[in-house]
């Protein structure tokens, strides 16, 4: 995540569901492509190709049973 997770717990104060979700296509915001370093771990060439992106969801504790979680669970990796 970008920032605290204080926006997301604010959020679920007013919601039971949070989203964050967020996609970079200039590297520049996510890495310090100055590091020589960075070139040690990603080959350059996929640096500048691929956007970086990422996500969570959050809900309130207890919104859902051990169960319902679960099932979801399970319900999830038959789509994939």
């Amino acid at each position: 995540m970008m920032r605290p997770f204080d926006v997301v717990f604010q959020q679920l104060d007013q919601v039971d569901f949070a989203v964050y979700d967020f996609q970079y296509k200039d590297p520049a915001h996510v890495y310090d492509v100055t590091s020589p370093k960075l070139y040690d771990v990603f080959p350059k060439e996929r640096i500048e190709k691929e956007i970086f992106c990422a996500g969570l969801f959050a809900s309130k504790k207890g919104l859902f049973d051990a169960e319902k979680r679960r099932w979801t669970a399970r319900a999830t990796a038959k789509r994939r």
